[in-house]
C-alpha cells in the first residue's frame, strides 16, 4: 500500500461522515479514539462506525465487538456508504 498505517486509519474513520470530529481520528491515536467509542461515542450512529472501525484496528484488543446488523439498522445513507467503500476493497491493521 504504501501509507503507513495510522495514514489509513485516519482514511477509514473519516470516510465516515459520523467520525468528522471523534477524537482521536486526525492524526489516528488509538488509545484516544478507544476512550471515545468506549465512553459512549456519541450517538449510537457514531459509536457504531467507531466500533466498525476499530474491528478493523484490533479486534481483539479493545473490548467491544462490531454488530453488523445494529450498525446497519442506525447507519444514514453517507456512512453506510463508507463502509460499503471499504468492503469492496478491504485492508486489515
Amino acid at each position: 500500500m504504501g501509507d503507513g498505517l495510522n495514514e489509513r486509519m485516519s482514511r477509514l474513520a473519516l470516510s465516515f461522515p459520523a467520525l468528522a470530529r471523534a477524537p482521536g481520528v486526525s492524526p489516528w491515536e488509538s488509545d484516544k479514539f478507544i476512550r471515545w467509542v468506549q465512553k459512549g461515542g456519541g450517538s449510537h450512529g457514531e459509536k457504531t462506525c467507531g466500533k466498525f472501525v476499530l474491528l478493523v484496528w484490533n479486534n481483539f484488543d479493545w473490548g467491544e465487538k462490531f454488530n453488523l446488523a445494529e450498525a446497519i439498522s442506525v447507519w444514514d445513507k453517507e456512512n453506510y456508504k463508507a463502509f460499503l467503500e471499504w468492503v469492496k476493497n478491504p485492508w486489515w491493521a
